[in-house]
Formats: structure tokens, sequence, C-alpha cells
């Protein structure tokens, strides 16, 4: 299936579902706000097995054995959502986001009798769709708990290979697109879980730690098999506002509206 085609379905899904719980009236209330923050992400599946290649082909070149550690690519990250409440503490929950992932390489060797340092970054760039069931359970306390569950669909916006070098005091970085390797779309899973307090009459703070568990690769390469596997730390502020006017509940079927 194409990427075009898979994001016409994935968003036909999802608008059918979140109308159906707008316009059949399963909701009371709906809940509009944006969300950002920390992500740290990292690939797993065959990124240390990527990460010796690179190791040992920067060997090769430098003539001596340079060693390898396998970091987090630390960014900033966030968007919006809407969601309706479909049973008591209940929200089925669709969200637009720009996510940064990938990975970092930091590898130390020699170059000409330098120390050398050198950094390589996969930068990748996702517009994601996650589609969530949000469960805060009621509590007379203002600092409510909440859980979260869902698939993520990401599209591939951007893709570069950042590589810094530095030796002598001297410093170097390069940058390199990298579309060519990459499939233009992921699929995935998040949980995640935090807290909420009002703030307002119809307004709500909240702060969140997720987990994104990549399913498919990223890579478009049958050698390597590379998923996202990122946490993050959001905090975020929700608008409350009424589906149906308050003390109106929906007809019984076939019942007679009063004149």
């Amino acid at each position: 299936m194409s990427t075009r085609r898979s994001w016409i379905l994935i968003g036909t899904l999802a608008l059918a579902a979140l109308g159906l719980f707008a316009g059949e009236s399963l909701a009371a209330r709906g809940e509009a706000g944006v969300l950002g923050g920390m992500n740290m992400a990292t690939l797993g599946g065959d990124a240390d097995q990527f990460g010796e290649v690179l190791r040992a082909s920067v060997s090769e070149s430098a003539g001596n054995d340079w060693s390898l550690e396998t970091g987090r690519r630390l960014t900033v990250g966030g968007g919006g959502y809407v969601a309706f409440e479909v049973a008591r503490g209940v929200f089925v929950q669709a969200e637009l986001d720009y996510m940064p992932r990938g990975i970092k390489y930091s590898m130390a060797g020699t170059v000409e009798g330098y120390p050398t340092t050198m950094d390589v970054r996969m930068k990748l760039d996702y517009l994601e769709l996650p589609l969530l069931v949000r469960v805060s359970p009621v509590s007379e306390g203002s600092l409510r708990p909440m859980l979260l569950a869902g698939p993520v669909a990401g599209l591939k916006v951007s893709s570069k290979l950042g590589v810094s070098a530095s030796a002598g005091g001297a410093t170097q970085e390069v940058s390199q697109d990298m579309s060519g390797g990459l499939k233009s779309t992921y699929l995935g899973m998040i949980f995640g879980a935090g807290v909420e307090f009002p703030a307002g009459e119809r307004t709500t703070l909240m702060l969140q730690g997720r987990y994104t568990l990549g399913l498919t690769n990223v890579l478009d390469d049958p050698n390597f098999n590379m998923k996202v596997g990122d946490f993050h730390i959001l905090a975020g502020i929700g608008f409350h506002f009424d589906l149906k006017p308050k003390g109106q509940d929906a007809a019984p079927a076939g019942a007679t509206p009063a004149p």
C-alpha cells in the first residue's frame, strides 16, 4: 500500500471514530489542547550492529581501533490534540504531533596521532498521528492520575545524518540527507501515564511520561531492522467544552419530542 493511501486510510478511520463519539451523543464533553516537551530518542533492533558497522568503517579509515558508545538523541517535540469522553473518565484522543526521533553514536580514537572524538546522529523527524485511549479515574482530590495507550503512525518529513568531529581543539561538522535509505512511514504503539489537575473551571494542566514502541523498520534496508524506542516527558494544557447542554440527556429510542 502506498504512503498516500496509508495516510488516507489512517486519517479516515480516525475521523470516523471521533465523528461517531461526537455525533451519536456517546460523549458528554470534549477537550482540546496542546502538549510538548522533551523526547529522549533512540532506535532498537539492529541499532547496535549498525553502530558496529560505522565504528569498523571509521577504524579502517583512521588506521586504528575506535571505541563506540550508543546514546539517545535529545530533542523537543509536541503538537495538538482533541479528545471526547466516551464514558466517565474515559477519553478517545487523537493527536497531530511533530516528533524528532533518531539515535546518537559517539566514537573516540586517533587521527594522525591526535586524539579525536566523533558524534554521529541519525536525525529522523516525523509528523505523527496517535489515536489513544486515555483513562482518568474519578477522584475526590484535585490531582488526578491518568493512563493512556494506543497506536501511532508517523510520516517522515526530514532525515539527515549529522557528523561532528573534534581534534586538537578544532571541530568540524557535516550533514548529509539520508532519505534514500529510510522508509517514509512507521507504525508503533504509545504507552503512558501522568497526572492532571484543574487550572480553572474549564482548563486542565497535565504532565505525562510516555514510551513509543516501534513496530516497523524505519530503514529501507533488508540487512538492518531498526525500530523507534523513545521516552517522552510532556507538559500540556487542555480546554474542556460541552457536546450537549448540561442536564440534557439523549432521548430514548422511539420517544416523541416534547412540543
